[in-house]
């Protein structure tokens, strides 16, 4: 038997969507209690320009968000650039993916999950904490939110040894390890 960890994915993606509303409002309570609620609102002094360079901010967020993956599948799990993949997961809802058919260990199969989180959520909200900048505030909320669902796999897997090797989504070899609320077995 070997756990899925596809299945771990898509139940911790599950449980980011039910938490995504709160963790919008909890990721900018810091900035609000710093600078000011109101001072979110600057960027829409001008709201069509805003709302279309915030729309492209997004959309580009989101293909950073992928390649990020990508970038940390190569970079800590050594895997070949042809063996990843970054697609568009066009069935139920529409969503972007990050995907390698090379072998990993979960340890780099963590960090690649948390890249995008911390490069495109922590760092920006951080800067814009210390800037006062209303805009990079939303911004980096918004793509910190849709990395839960990354932070949230990445929870679920911490009882997995980080020497433990996966490929497609499966953990390789012998392991019969459970992850608490997601051990589907294939």
């Amino acid at each position: 038997m070997r756990t899925n960890i596809t299945a771990i994915t898509s139940y911790a993606n599950a449980l980011a969507a039910a938490i995504s509303p709160t963790a919008f409002i909890i990721l900018l309570i810091p900035y609000g209690l710093r600078w000011g609620l109101t001072s979110l609102l600057v960027p829409l002094h001008t709201p069509i320009l805003s709302a279309l360079i915030f729309s492209a901010a997004t959309i580009l967020g989101i293909a950073a968000h992928e390649a990020l993956h990508v970038v940390g599948f190569v970079m800590f799990g050594h895997a070949p650039w042809r063996e990843v993949r970054v697609g568009i997961k066009r069935s139920g809802i529409v969503t972007p993916f990050a995907r390698c058919h090379a072998t990993l260990t979960i340890s780099a199969y963590r960090h690649a999950a948390l890249l995008p989180g911390v490069t495109l959520g922590l760092i920006p909200g951080s800067t814009a904490l210390v800037s006062g900048n209303g805009w990079l505030a939303l911004w980096s909320a918004l793509m910190g939110m849709g990395a839960l669902g990354d932070v949230a796999t990445f929870w679920l897997l911490r009882n997995i040894p980080s020497s433990t090797r996966i490929c497609n989504g499966a953990i390789v070899g012998e392991g019969k390890f459970e992850s608490e609320g997601a051990g589907e077995k294939i």
